[in-house]
């Protein structure tokens, strides 16, 4: 008998990284941080990290659920910042996170054209 508890089998956690000089120009779906088609992803998150000098985008959802990108710092990147792919990801939370100088690209979909930045900075009291 099959069970059904289902289990998620992918995790990703980063915490404290610096990505500098990465994402491969001119190639769709070669991002520094890619969340591709994973589903549900609970207590995955991309913390307090620096992604600049991208030469294509900086962080993606694609079909990716419930990841927490927070309090990180993007510069100089090609593309889109903060990019959800589809419009369809759920349950993803962005908080505390800049993006400077995001600079047009062709090379890829017409959204890079003419890239926008997530912004929200949320405070406690």
């Amino acid at each position: 008998m099959a069970s059904s508890v289902s289990q998620q089998s992918v995790f990703a956690k980063f915490s404290n990284v610096e990505f500098f000089h990465v994402g491969q120009a001119y190639r769709l779906g070669r991002y520094p941080i890619h969340f591709h088609m994973n589903g549900d992803m609970t207590g995955s998150y991309v913390k307090e990290c620096a992604i600049h000098e991208s030469f294509n985008r900086a962080t993606n959802m694609h079909a990716t659920n419930y990841v927490t990108i927070e309090a990180n710092v993007i510069y100089n990147i090609m593309g889109g910042a903060y990019f959800l792919e589809d419009g369809i990801e759920i349950g993803n939370v962005f908080k505390n996170n800049l993006a400077v100088f995001v600079i047009p690209s062709t090379s890829l979909l017409n959204e890079d054209v003419t890239p926008g930045i997530l912004f929200s900075i949320e405070t406690f009291i």
